[in-house]
């Protein structure tokens, strides 16, 4: 894994905006296979003990296969990041993911509008509840935890498109000027916020 991320990697084309590939991509991914890795073979490791007793594998596969499947979907979500690009085209943007390529037309756009995701209510409220059974780290990680944010665009036909600002804040200034130059153009409707 870590030759595929010294080896050098094809140049995007002139105008394409990506995700920063250190903070989008590399990091998440190292997170997931270290994280996921471990809790996939701690099992493994505990039952080489006593092999006799536990066979291949210790019992606490069912402690920790869980957040090993969770741990390696981070993968996944960084794939996506390495996958997903803009292009600002004269007359709308052009979005490539892992699943395929949109063109948006700037006409098709009927609102721009903030867009902010973050940790359950529920859970939030979760934190002196952690913090009292002495789960620290729960409770500090749930406290410093950030919200996603970005623009949603909803368009005249289909769900609204999201563009999250995460690993994105240099491309996702010319995606908001590219917006904001529209919107003077069509009038008060495609303002961006």
């Amino acid at each position: 894994a870590i030759v595929v991320y010294v080896a050098p990697q094809a140049r995007r084309p002139e105008g394409v905006l990506a995700y920063s590939r250190m903070t989008a991509v590399v990091m998440p991914d190292l997170l997931g296979y270290l994280l996921g890795g471990f809790l996939l073979m701690l099992p493994v490791w505990m039952a080489r003990e006593d092999p006799e007793h536990w066979g291949l594998v210790h019992p606490v596969i069912w402690l920790t296969g869980l957040p090993a499947v969770i741990a390696l979907s981070i993968l996944i979500h960084s794939a996506n990041r390495a996958a997903w690009s803009l292009v600002i085209e004269r007359d709308g943007l052009r979005i490539a993911t892992a699943f395929g390529e949109r063109a948006i037309g700037f006409s098709e756009i009927t609102r721009v509008e903030p867009y902010r995701r973050g940790l359950p209510r529920w859970l939030t409220r979760l934190v002196p509840l952690l913090a009292a059974l002495g789960a620290y780290t729960a409770a500090g990680s749930v406290q410093l935890a950030r919200d996603t944010t970005g623009l949603r665009l909803h368009l005249a036909s289909g769900s609204p498109v999201i563009i999250e600002k995460e690993g994105f804040e240099q491309p996702f200034k010319h995606v908001r000027e590219a917006l904001a130059r529209w919107g003077e153009a069509s009038g008060p409707q495609g303002r961006t916020p």
